[in-house]
């Protein structure tokens, strides 16, 4: 038996009141949208989530969903990576003015940073910087008489006044260097990516590959999409008030509020659809390819979504749960 409440007060008594009545009453469930009593028909996802009577029938119907193949988990897809961790935000994070008054010269060692505030209703918002000197090579500065020639105002006013403290660093092979740097980050390419914590208005797609990734998450395709329009079908998809709904099922809601953990642990399990390289739409009844009409429309809402427009859509909402979650 399940006995789900959402936090808000004097729920959880409440509920424990019908409960009671329950008892005496013989009912086989009550589902209210504040708690919900009733009995799962699923492997509850893990010992620390329960959901609701509703989000359990929605559960049983994706999983049927993915068993026949039309659905697959955001794991076949995407690896989800995370983020920077630079060892001391105040020492290597710049805000935009100081950024525009480095040198040319040592503006090339620093990097666009996506954080936990750096994301709204699907488009990247440019705030901060961040001290980045390195290529796919790794670190590019290799000394300190080079770092303080390369990049003598972030050397005398930031990362010399710390050294100390930097130096203390466990890890690290370099002190004027990020605790951890990611190395996945090092290639400059397009991605997806999430706020660290967040929901559905916390993704995003990072066209040019301008930025890095902080607190926050990558998501990397596991194949190479062979088409750059397939990251604006998938925005669609998790920019959705649909993938709030998965979120709230999969993930781990924070206190406080509407709020998720977008990490790996969390979200790998979600289903989401798999776009298909065969071309004959005869082949498969749940082929979902690049010319089908649902792929371009859902394309087109996400190249609206990355630059601030059609945010909210009730065609792209019906879109996706008529035809990429049908409620069978």
């Amino acid at each position: 038996l399940v006995i789900w409440t959402n936090n808000e007060k004097g729920i959880a008594i409440e509920a424990l009141s019908e409960f009671r009545k329950m008892s005496y009453s013989n009912s086989p469930s009550i589902e209210r949208n504040d708690f919900s009593i009733y009995r799962p028909t699923f492997e509850i996802i893990d010992s620390w989530k329960l959901i609701s009577a509703k989000e359990s029938e929605l559960f049983n119907k994706l999983n049927v969903l993915v068993n026949i193949g039309r659905l697959v988990r955001v794991e076949n897809i995407f690896n989800v990576q995370q983020g920077i961790r630079t060892g001391n935000n105040q020492v290597f994070k710049l805000i935009f003015s100081e950024y525009e008054k480095l040198q040319k010269s040592e503006q090339k060692f620093f990097k666009l940073v996506i954080d936990n505030g750096s994301i709204k209703n699907g488009k990247i918002i440019k705030q901060n910087y961040i001290w980045y000197p390195y290529t796919e090579e790794g670190l590019t500065i290799k000394n300190e008489k080079e770092l303080s020639v390369k990049a003598p105002y972030f050397y005398l006013n930031r990362l010399l006044p710390n050294k100390e403290y930097l130096v203390k660093r466990a890890g690290i092979s370099e002190w004027w260097g990020l605790t951890r740097p990611r190395n996945w980050q090092f290639k400059q390419s397009c991605i997806l990516c999430s706020t660290e914590f967040g929901k559905s208005d916390s993704f995003a797609f990072d066209a040019k590959g301008e930025y890095v990734i902080e607190r926050g998450y990558g998501w990397q395709s596991k194949k190479e999409f062979k088409d750059l329009d397939d990251y604006y079908f998938y925005l669609a998809i998790f920019t959705s008030s649909f993938f709030d709904k998965l979120l709230s099922i999969y993930s781990k809601q924070l206190a406080g509020g509407n709020w998720f953990d977008l990490g790996k642990k969390y979200t790998k399990d979600i289903p989401i659809p798999k776009i298909s390289d065969k071309t004959n739409l005869n082949e498969d009844q749940f082929c979902l390819n690049r010319e089908s009409h649902i792929y371009k429309k859902m394309v087109q809402f996400g190249k609206g979504i990355s630059i601030g427009e059609f945010y909210e859509h009730t065609n792209r909402e019906n879109l996706i749960i008529e035809d990429i979650y049908p409620i069978l």
